[in-house]
């Protein structure tokens, strides 16, 4: 019983984690597509 109890906590674990892995990537790859929409069309050929 207590070991299911630990089961569901540890996957509840690793899903947040999972969660914020993806949101930090998900923000780098918007900033980086973000500073390219800025800068590149300020970019004289």
């Amino acid at each position: 019983m207590e070991n299911e109890q630990y089961c569901q906590q540890e996957f509840h674990h690793y899903n947040l984690r999972q969660k914020r892995i993806y949101f930090s990537q998900n923000l780098q790859f918007s900033k980086i597509s973000f500073e390219k929409s800025i800068l590149i069309p300020f970019k004289i050929p």
